[in-house]
């Protein structure tokens, strides 16, 4: 933990030429100019002498260890983190914003995949913009997931999503559509419930492609691993945390919000059909705080 990563990752990238040049580094002055006196690509990196005595040598040591560089330099992040108990910081991010921005999330079942909500929250600083900032959107049905409808709900969704970049573009303002992991999560479902053509107002798949290629639709995952420094992942229920911020409920996950929505549809109970979408609510508030906060 108490070693470099900045030189870890230098030795990745010049392997034990970058040794050779920091022994020569500590026999001339400082201001020596690098060109010309050390391996060339090593002088790109290292303009002056005195940035090669910025090395650490105590991680340079591990040049002829079986730890490989690319490794060394996951081990000492590891080890921090271990030490922390928890994400730590390696860098601040900036994450593209907009003048509307909108964060959604799904709840969905298992085997098979059905998703029974869409929730979204539009976020601004305009005054008169027809949802007041902080305005929570959900798409849901609690009643037997056919697939009309389920595609019925991505088609609100969708002419929803549109009404709101369209009226934005009519004013100059910009949109950003945020989720968490949606490679794998909100995107999948998007294709998969529009290929089915099963109801009117559901986007083609090209439309779709264009949609979610547009720098408007912005996977806050990448970001979180660029950020922090985590031997628990980069999950949601990990990252936002880190950010200060915490679930309502008293044991929010994405398994627990099934069992509520099966045992919902069983009993008919509105309780539990509130804290679904008290629970969806947070997780769009999640992403929020990923966003907003300085951690």
């Amino acid at each position: 933990a108490a070693l470099d990563v900045e030189t870890a990752v230098a030795m990745a990238a010049h392997g034990a030429e970058l040794n050779a040049a920091h022994a020569w580094s500590l026999a001339v002055d400082p201001s020596t100019i690098c060109a010309g006196l050390i391996d060339a690509d090593v002088s790109t990196s290292f303009p002056t002498a005195g940035n090669l005595q910025k090395l650490c040598r105590r991680t340079l040591a591990y040049t002829d260890s079986p730890i490989k560089p690319k490794a060394l330099s996951q081990q000492i992040e590891n080890a921090r983190s271990v030490q922390a108990a928890g994400p730590v910081l390696r860098q601040q991010i900036e994450i593209p914003a907009g003048d509307i921005e909108i964060d959604f999330d799904l709840e969905c079942t298992v085997n098979p995949a059905k998703v029974y909500l869409w929730g979204a929250m539009v976020t601004h600083n305009v005054d008169d913009w027809p949802d007041p900032t902080g305005t929570y959107v959900p798409f849901a049905c609690f009643e037997e997931m056919t697939l009309v409808n389920e595609a019925k709900l991505v088609a609100d969704l969708w002419a929803w999503l549109q009404q709101q970049i369209l009226r934005a573009e009519q004013r100059g303002l910009t949109v950003r559509i945020y989720g968490y992991n949606l490679a794998i999560t909100e995107t999948k479902h998007l294709e998969r419930i529009a290929a089915t053509k099963a109801v009117p107002g559901l986007p083609t798949l090209a439309e779709l492609a264009e949609f979610t290629e547009h720098d408007r639709y912005v996977d806050l995952l990448s970001y979180m691993k660029a950020k922090w420094i985590s031997n628990d992942g980069h999950s949601l229920k990990v990252m936002a945390p880190a950010h200060g911020f915490s679930w309502g409920d008293a044991d929010p996950s994405g398994l627990n919000s099934i069992d509520w929505y099966i045992e919902a549809l069983e009993t008919g109970d509105p309780n539990l059909i509130d804290r679904i979408l008290a629970y969806n609510h947070d997780d769009c508030r999640a992403t929020v705080a990923l966003r907003r906060a300085v951690a």
